[in-house]
């Protein structure tokens, strides 16, 4: 079982919209488990993000998939993406990241 939705919504931050695209794939859990590496994945966490230690979405403050996936025989996995370039009141060196933090705020309604 695999399909798949995409689309896109807007979000206003500082009176400024900004388009928040997304694409989502279910399929079923088994198809997922081969490329499970908590260890690597959260090295990239650790070594590359201040949010590291610091959002209880991120490790390792979020649970680990097994656990977390247990009692589901599906999974939905979600992609969202914007352009920096839309987050023009912030340094350049900064855009990324903000892009990032936004996002994962505003997805808590999503």
């Amino acid at each position: 079982m695999i399909n798949q939705q995409i689309g896109n919504f807007e979000k206003t931050l500082n009176n400024t919209i900004v388009t928040i695209h997304y694409k989502q794939i279910k399929l079923d859990k088994k198809h997922i488990s081969k490329y499970l590496n908590p260890t690597k994945f959260n090295s990239y966490c650790k070594n590359g993000c201040p949010n590291h230690s610091q959002k209880w979405t991120c490790p390792p403050f979020c649970p680990p998939f097994e656990e977390y996936a247990e009692n589901h025989s599906s999974i939905s996995l979600y992609l969202f993406y914007t352009s920096p370039n839309q987050f023009i009141e912030f340094e350049e060196k900064d855009r990324s990241l903000s892009a990032y933090n936004f996002i994962k705020k505003e997805l808590q309604s999503f």
